[in-house]
């Protein structure tokens, strides 16, 4: 190989003449220039196969030509003499002026070719991604993808890549020690002369705090700050749309209201720091027996509701029973020494196959759940036994 190099160089030498035409004006070299010098790169971006690349480069560092000399599989080499324009290293990519600013920017930046593989990555994403410019050239821009990244992004992402077009989006990232972080990214085609794109130019900019802020103000719009539960908010947004979605598939769905028994006289005798305790108690034993699809919330005081999607009214009932059951074992301590219990009265209504929204379903909880204390306190009511 050794032979093929330097009669690539030489031919690099032989064509000196020719390139410089560029920087000299009235026969006279352009301050400063001077013979352009060949830069060896030991790896092909492009290509599995054996390769390497000679760059002629002016003083400034910018490639003039580049020839790639690759091994063909059987024993023999082909050289390719190429104008920078279309070569795919990163010195030929952002050439001059445009790669140091590349080099320096705050945002991470990735070419890669049409088919999403990349060929030059800037040190901001050396750092965030903890991968370096030979870990990451050469392989599939999906090497970023983490986990929890859904399907339905990956599919949008590449149909912009199939049709050469630009795109944007929010994107969780694997950062250097392998956690998702959330990025804003912005996809962007290169055309080639013939308008086609011939690579894809991707710069990633870290936002994580704004999301975590949103997170937050998220969770202080729809959660109650006591108990952790949801909030009425919550509640009326959540329970509206799946009681639509159980009218129209036929679906069951359960609403049950929750009162504390005489929690009024709870706060009065024992104090507020008392009530507060009872509530979040209470709060933990529905999280705790409920499901994750179920939905819990607090309404304001002792008033308490869930959402309980795919639960008929028998499964409803049973639900409401082993919450009862289960909250007989709480006992709340106070400042005396000694430890206050409580119970609750419940009312629960069903949708069955009914077209009805959710005002109307908790009208009929409240009914019930009226019946229950009505008729004793520490009771389960359904809504078809009044």
């Amino acid at each position: 190989m050794g032979d093929i190099q330097n009669a690539v160089i030489s031919a690099f030498h032989s064509t000196v003449g020719e390139l410089l035409d560029e920087y000299v004006d009235s026969g006279r070299p352009v301050d400063g220039a001077i013979e352009p010098q060949v830069q060896r790169c030991e790896v092909d971006p492009v290509s599995d196969r054996g390769a390497y690349l000679d760059a002629l480069i002016d003083i400034a560092g910018r490639p003039l030509r580049v020839t790639a000399v690759y091994e063909l599989g059987d024993g023999m080499w082909r050289a390719r003499h190429s104008h920078i324009s279309e070569c795919s290293h990163d010195r030929e990519v952002v050439p001059g002026l445009y790669h140091a600013a590349v080099e320096v920017s705050l945002a991470a930046i990735l070419i890669t070719d049409r088919l999403g593989r990349i060929e030059y990555v800037n040190p901001e994403f050396e750092r965030i991604t903890g991968l370096s410019k030979r870990e990451a050239i050469g392989r599939s821009i999906e090497i970023l993808r983490a986990r929890s990244t859904s399907e339905s992004t990956v599919r949008q992402i590449r149909r912009h890549f199939f049709r050469s077009e630009r795109w944007q989006g929010r994107v969780r990232i694997r950062n250097a020690g392998g956690e998702a972080v959330w990025h804003r990214v912005l996809l962007s085609p290169v055309p080639s002369s013939n308008g086609d794109a011939i690579r894809f130019v991707a710069v990633m900019i870290d936002i994580s705090d704004a999301v975590s802020l949103e997170d937050e103000l998220r969770r202080f719009a729809t959660t109650d700050p006591l108990t952790g539960l949801s909030n009425r908010r919550r509640f009326l947004d959540f329970g509206s749309h799946t009681v639509r979605i159980a009218v129209r598939s036929g679906h069951p769905l359960s609403i049950l209201l929750i009162d504390i028994d005489r929690f009024k006289s709870l706060n009065d005798w024992w104090g507020h720091k008392t009530g507060d305790e009872a509530l979040v108690r209470f709060a933990t034993v529905l999280k705790d027996t409920l499901r994750d699809t179920d939905l819990v919330a607090r309404l304001g005081g002792d008033e308490f509701a869930a959402v309980l999607p795919g639960a008929n009214a028998e499964n409803a009932v049973r639900t409401a029973k082993r919450v009862q059951h289960r909250l007989r074992e709480v006992a709340v301590p106070v400042d005396t020494g000694e430890t206050v219990t409580f119970t609750v009265s419940m009312g629960v209504t069903s949708v069955i196959g009914r077209d009805i929204v959710l005002d109307n379903l908790t009208l009929e909880a409240d009914q019930a759940l009226y019946r229950s204390k009505h008729l004793g306190r520490d009771m389960v009511t359904h809504y078809t036994n009044l």
